[in-house]
């Protein structure tokens, strides 16, 4: 099998100033580039020629894959679950500090399966949004622990 990683992701959004705002004050994401009704947002750094990043289009930008336009949207429709960025433990508790300071409401969850702990929010739009991190004091077990 030959080394991937997720390139990039693209949301659709009728909420574009403050899906942008969210992505890069409460998720510190670094914009990266911005094309008309496109904003790409920096996820980490450049793989392979390419830096992976997340993408915000404007609802009735017409797609360059299948020349379409988006009519419509509900996060809770999506076939889309959540998003999920990985942090290092040492940063996990100071992130859920920072962000739950801004005055978000967050879900947390233990996932003794993958010996990891997340944290959940939505942005703007209703998308779910997690911030995990592997943890090696949870003990292993074939169940997830949940935790509010």
């Amino acid at each position: 099998m030959i080394e991937k990683r997720l390139s990039e992701i693209v949301i659709r959004t009728p909420n574009m100033q403050k899906m942008l705002a969210f992505y890069r004050d409460v998720i510190e994401l670094e914009p990266a580039m911005e094309l008309d009704a496109m904003h790409f947002l920096r996820i980490s750094e450049n793989f392979k020629g390419h830096t992976p990043s997340l993408g915000l289009f404007e609802l009735d930008e017409i797609s360059d894959v299948d020349d379409t336009t988006f009519d419509g949207h509900d996060a809770r429709r999506s076939p889309i679950h959540h998003i999920a960025f990985t942090v290092d433990l040492d940063d996990y508790y100071a992130e859920f500090d920072r962000i739950a300071a801004l005055g978000y409401k967050l879900r947390t969850m233990t996932h003794s399966s993958t010996q990891s702990r997340s944290f959940y929010l939505h942005d703007p739009d209703g998308n779910t949004v997690e911030f995990v991190c592997h943890d090696t004091s949870i003990p292993t077990t074939d169940r997830l622990t949940r935790r509010s």
